[in-house]
C-alpha cells in the first residue's frame, strides 16, 4: 500500500516563527510518498524565504504564492494542484506526530475510505474528541458515518485532523468557502454527510498550538460576519441531502454557541453590530423551528440571552464569564465608592462577582470582602485576587451571618458611597461609571437602580420590569420609595448619611436588610433613580434565599414586626400604610411557594395574625 500518494496542503501566512516546526514534522514522517503543497498567502515576514529553503532541500515541497486572500482561498489553491490520491491539511503554526501517514495507510489497506479522522491535542492537553462525541462506543479504525456522530460540530470541525479521498472531494464538488474564516466547519460538514465510509483513530497525531498571535482566531473583525455565510451553506447542504429533521437540533445548537464564541473573540468595536445581526438571525431560526424542543438543548441559555436581551446585558452576563481579569496594581487615592461583598461558601460563584468589580470601567473605588467563616475555597479565591488587585481588602471573621458581615464591611469602608453586592451576584461593568456621573450631577443620599434575574440552572438572565413600572409613578416624598425594592443591593448609599443615622443590618437572622431599608427611606432627605439594570441577581436552588426552615419563617415575621413598629411611629405612616399592606401581600405571595409542607400551617396562621394587626 506504500504506493498511495498523499498530498499535504499547508496554507502559510506570516508563520515564520512556527513554519520550520510544521514542515519538519511533515517531511520527517516515516511514510515518504508525500507531496507538500505550501501556499504562501501574501506573507510579509520571512515565511516565503523559509519555504524556498525547504523546497531546495526536498523535492516533495512545492511552493505557490498568491496575494493575501485568506486560509480558505489558500487551501482551494492547494487543492487545484493536488496530484495525490488523498489530501491532508496542516496549518503552518501547528505540527503532526510521527507515524500519522503510515498508520493511515495501514488502516485503509482493505477499505479506501472517503475520510480518515484522527485525534489531536490543543496545546498538548485537551483531545479534539473522545468517545462522548459518538452515539455509541467507537473502536479504533471502526467504519462510521455521520449518523454515528453525537457531537458533529464539537472537537471535530477542523479539517486538519482529517485525511480526505481526493476523488471523493472532486465528485461532490467540495471546496472551501472563500473570504470566510470559518471554512473548516462547512468543508467538514459537507464532506461528512456525503461520505460513505469514514474511519476513526483516537491517537492524537495533530498538535493544535494556540500560541500564534497572528492567528485569525485571535483577530476577528469584519471577517467574523462570514459566519452567517457558513450557516447558510450548512443549512443548504442539509436540505439538499434531505436531512433537515436529523440535523435540526445539532445545527441550531451549533449556531448559537458559535455566535457566542465569536462574540467573545471579536474586536470590541464590531461586537454590537455582530450581536444585532445574530439576534435577528436567531429570532427567525427559533420562529422557524417546530415546537419548543430546542429549549432542552445543551446551553440553550446562551441562545435565550442573545434574542431576549440587548447587547449590554449579553456582554455583562454570557461574555463576562469568559473575559480576563483587569487588575489594578495601585489603590486609588480618591475613593468614590466602597463595594462591600459578604462571602460565605460561594467558591463556585465568587470569581464572576469579583471579575465584575475588578473589570469596572470606573477605578476610584475599593472592594471590601468579608469572609464570614467560609469552609470551602472562598477564602483562597479572595486572597489570590487581593494579591493581584490593590483595591481588594479581605476581612476574615467567624461565621456570624450576612447582616454582621455587611456591618463589618461598612465599619471598614472609606468611600464616599456604599454599594452592597452579594458574592453569588455581580454588577454590570459600567455600573460605577454611570452612577458616578449621575451622582456628580445630582448628589443624593440614596440612589436606586434596577436588576436582572439570572437563572443559574439555565444560564440566562431576565430583566425585571420594576424600573419601567416606576416611570409611571409619582414620588412626592422620599418615603414613597420605601417598598420599591427592600434589598440592600440595587442601591447606592451616601456613607456619612448611613453613619450619621446609625443604620445597620439586623444580625443573627434572615431578612437582615428589611429594617435597614425602612430606616434608610424614613430618614433620607434625598433619593433618586438610575434607570439602568446594573445588578445581576443569581437564582440558584441551594441559595439560602430559596430555602425555608422554621427559623427562617420566624425571622421573616420578626423582620416584618420590626418594620411595622418602626414605621408606625413615623408621622407619615398613614400616607404609606396602603403601600405597606401591598408590600406585605406581595411578600407573602412570593414566599408562600417556598414554605415546606410541615411549616405551611404555622406560616398561614402567622400571616393572618400579622395582617389583622396591620389593618
Amino acid at each position: 500500500m506504500s504506493d498511495i500518494k498523499i498530498s499535504v496542503v499547508v496554507p502559510v501566512y506570516n508563520a515564520a516563527k512556527f513554519l520550520p516546526r510544521c514542515l519538519d514534522s511533515i517531511l520527517g514522517q516515516d511514510y515518504q510518498n508525500l507531496e507538500v503543497i505550501c501556499v504562501n498567502d501574501g506573507s510579509q515576514d520571512e515565511s516565503l524565504s523559509i519555504l524556498h529553503i525547504y523546497a531546495q532541500k526536498d523535492s516533495r515541497v512545492k511552493v505557490i504564492s498568491q496575494f493575501n486572500q485568506g486560509a480558505a482561498a489558500a487551501r482551494n489553491k492547494g487543492l487545484k494542484n493536488v496530484t495525490g490520491e488523498y489530501v491532508s491539511f496542516i496549518d503552518a503554526d501547528d505540527y503532526i506526530s510521527q507515524g500519522l501517514y503510515s498508520s493511515f495507510v495501514q488502516a485503509i489497506e482493505h477499505d479506501r475510505v472517503d475520510i480518515f479522522m484522527f485525534n489531536g491535542l490543543v496545546n498538548q492537553t485537551n483531545n479534539f474528541f473522545t468517545e462522548k462525541n459518538f452515539y455509541h462506543p467507537v473502536s479504533e479504525y471502526q467504519n462510521v458515518t455521520y449518523r454515528d456522530f453525537l457531537g458533529i460540530f464539537y472537537g471535530n470541525s477542523s479539517v486538519c485532523n482529517k485525511i480526505f479521498k481526493f476523488s471523493f472531494l472532486k465528485e461532490n464538488k467540495i471546496a472551501f468557502l472563500n473570504n470566510c474564516c470559518f471554512e473548516d466547519v462547512d468543508f467538514w460538514f459537507k464532506s461528512l454527510i456525503r461520505a460513505n465510509l469514514v474511519k476513526v483513530s483516537f491517537k492524537p497525531y495533530y498538535h493544535y498550538m494556540y500560541d500564534n498571535n497572528a492567528s485569525i482566531t485571535k483577530n476577528f473583525g469584519l471577517n467574523a460576519f462570514s459566519l452567517f455565510d457558513v450557516f447558510a451553506s450548512i443549512m443548504n447542504s442539509v436540505q439538499k441531502q434531505g436531512l433537515e429533521d436529523f440535523f435540526q437540533d445539532a445545527v441550531f445548537q451549533y449556531q448559537y454557541e458559535k455566535i457566542a464564541e465569536t462574540l467573545f473573540l471579536l474586536k470590541p468595536e464590531f461586537q454590537e453590530k455582530f450581536y444585532a445581526k445574530a439576534k435577528d438571525f436567531l429570532e427567525k431560526r427559533v420562529a422557524d423551528l417546530k415546537g419548543e424542543k430546542y429549549k432542552n438543548l445543551l446551553n440553550y441559555g446562551i441562545c435565550r440571552n442573545i434574542f431576549a436581551n440587548d447587547f449590554i446585558d449579553f456582554k455583562n452576563s454570557t461574555l463576562l464569564f469568559r473575559e480576563k481579569f483587569n487588575y489594578l496594581a495601585e489603590k486609588p487615592k480618591k475613593l468614590r465608592f466602597s463595594v462591600i461583598v459578604p462571602v460565605y461558601n460561594v467558591e463556585a460563584y465568587l470569581e464572576i462577582c469579583l471579575k465584575s468589580l475588578i473589570n469596572q470601567t470606573f477605578q476610584d473605588f475599593e472592594i471590601i470582602c468579608v469572609n464570614d467563616g467560609s469552609t470551602d475555597k472562598s477564602g483562597d479565591i479572595l486572597n489570590y485576587h487581593a494579591a493581584k488587585d490593590a483595591r481588594i481588602k479581605v476581612i476574615n471573621q467567624e461565621n456570624k451571618g450576612l447582616g454582621a458581615a455587611r456591618n463589618v464591611g461598612v465599619a471598614q469602608a472609606q468611600g464616599e458611597y456604599l454599594v452592597f453586592v452579594d458574592s453569588d451576584d455581580w454588577l454590570r461593568t459600567d455600573a460605577l461609571e454611570v452612577l458616578d456621573k449621575q451622582l456628580q450631577e445630582k448628589p443624593v443620599e440614596v440612589c436606586i437602580f434596577g436588576y436582572s434575574n439570572f437563572f443559574d440552572n439555565q444560564k440566562f438572565n431576565l430583566p425585571i420590569s420594576f424600573l419601567s413600572n416606576l416611570r409611571n409613578k409619582q414620588f412626592s416624598h422620599v418615603w414613597d420609595y420605601m417598598f420599591v425594592n427592600v434589598t440592600a443591593w440595587g442601591k447606592v448609599y451616601k456613607r456619612d448619611f448611613w453613619q450619621k443615622n446609625d443604620i445597620s443590618f439586623a444580625e443573627k437572622m434572615f431578612f437582615e436588610d428589611n429594617i435597614a431599608n425602612v430606616k434608610v427611606f424614613s430618614l433620607a432627605e434625598s433619593v433618586d433613580i438610575c434607570w439602568h439594570d446594573f445588578y445581576y441577581y443569581r437564582i440558584r436552588e441551594n441559595s439560602i434565599t430559596q430555602k425555608f426552615s422554621e427559623q427562617k419563617v420566624n425571622d421573616l415575621f420578626k423582620s416584618l414586626d420590626d418594620m411595622y413598629f418602626f414605621i408606625k411611629k413615623q408621622k407619615f405612616y398613614d400616607s404609606i400604610k396602603l403601600n405597606f399592606i401591598t408590600f406585605l401581600q406581595n411578600c407573602f405571595n412570593f414566599h408562600s411557594s417556598k414554605i415546606p409542607p410541615e411549616e405551611k400551617e404555622a406560616f398561614l396562621a402567622k400571616k393572618e395574625e400579622f395582617l389583622k394587626k396591620v389593618f
